[in-house]
């Protein structure tokens, strides 16, 4: 039925990804008689900057793998937001009116046919906000920016005003992002920093078990609790956190990442950043305090990192965010290494604290409860 699909886009970013993919496809279908014919008059003055808009837009598919984006046609989304910027920037234009024109909707429609009309604007309304921010041999990045103002999904929202055209006009036409250019080079920046933080605990723990590097003894035993009087569970406990960074940074090494601005907070790592533990794409969800608030005291481009380490923990080893764990931080008689070794913010603080990112002061308040 109509709208169903537009509802159940707002479930899972993969969700979402599925409808405009869906969409995307059908509108191709159901318009291609009509677009030959805009096609063919490119060379007209009036019709040159929409006909390069259906263009892009009968390209998209391309992009759009079953599985997740196909990074080898990542220059199809570049072209069609170059087209629909160009055409948008047309005296008495704007991004709504070009999608309109290209998708054929008229005022005076059924409401069968403006529903689907208006479900396919809103695909192109979410391609429209995906980026390929990094590509780095099998390792990929993508961000998806929605409008800042966007309080849900992009096909909720533009669903929920499908009866009004001020209100689809105004949806349509907001290209504020939540993630502008800095911040998505930010965000590869700190998946960086994230490898890195991964290579350093590595390091840090090879020193522990053979050199038996004291400082590095002190940083497993703050972390986990470990005691180094018990020479068999330190050795079992660093073996298990060797093993579960290595997969981390493969895992990173490998997948394509997913980074959306989510409009919903108060999940996850206290709000900042989120995974669900049944999607199938790699998607890490990140909330408005992600990018307003200081986590842990640190300046914000360090505690990016740390955010993300939390949820890449939580996916590859499948932790659990465990509040007892957490607690037994600054808990120093409480705090039991069978719950430390199961808590995500164990992993991120101990990868952290190797890579410097903390520092000693931090450090302290962190563990006296104090951050």
């Amino acid at each position: 039925m109509v709208g169903e699909n537009v509802r159940m886009a707002g479930t899972l970013f993969e969700d979402e990804y599925k409808f405009a993919r869906s969409q995307i496809i059908e509108a191709i279908f159901q318009n291609r008689l009509r677009w030959v014919e805009l096609a063919s008059l490119d060379g007209t003055a009036k019709y040159c900057h929409l006909a390069r808009v259906i263009r892009a837009i009968i390209d998209l598919p391309l992009v759009l793998n079953h599985d997740g984006f196909n990074v080898d046609r990542q220059a199809v989304l570049q072209n069609f937001r170059f087209a629909l910027a160009v055409a948008a920037g047309q005296p008495n234009s704007s991004e709504y009116r070009v999608l309109k024109a290209a998708f054929g909707f008229v005022n005076n429609q059924s409401f069968a046919s403006r529903a689907r009309i208006v479900q396919q604007i809103a695909a192109a309304k979410f391609l429209r906000h995906c980026y390929c921010v990094s590509h780095v041999g099998a390792q990929v990045m993508w961000v998806v920016s929605r409008p800042r103002s966007y309080k849900t999904c992009i096909a909720t929202e533009i669903w929920d005003v499908r009866m009004s055209n001020t209100g689809l006009r105004t949806k349509v036409n907001d290209i504020d992002e939540r993630c502008d250019f800095n911040e998505r080079r930010k965000i590869a920046l700190a998946v960086q920093n994230v490898k890195n933080c991964c290579r350093a605990a590595q390091l840090n723990i090879a020193y522990a078990r053979g050199a038996r590097n004291q400082n590095e003894i002190d940083r497993i035993e703050r972390w986990f609790g470990v005691s180094r009087s018990d020479r068999h569970q330190f050795d079992q406990i660093t073996r298990m956190l060797d093993i579960g960074y290595s997969r981390m940074s493969q895992d990173i090494e490998r997948n394509r990442l997913i980074f959306t601005a989510h409009p919903v907070g108060g999940r996850g790592n206290g709000g900042y950043t989120y995974v669900h533990p049944n999607e199938r794409l790699d998607v890490i969800y990140l909330h408005d305090a992600f990018f307003e608030t200081d986590n842990v005291t640190v300046q914000r481009y360090m505690s990016w990192p740390i955010a993300i380490l939390h949820e890449v923990a939580r996916k590859v080893l499948k932790l659990r965010i465990n509040p007892q764990a957490d607690l037994g931080m600054r808990m120093r008689p409480l705090f039991k290494t069978d719950d430390a070794i199961q808590s995500p913010r164990s992993w991120a603080y101990y990868a952290a604290d190797c890579h410097e990112l903390l520092g000693p002061q931090n450090v302290r308040k962190l563990l006296d409860g104090s951050a």
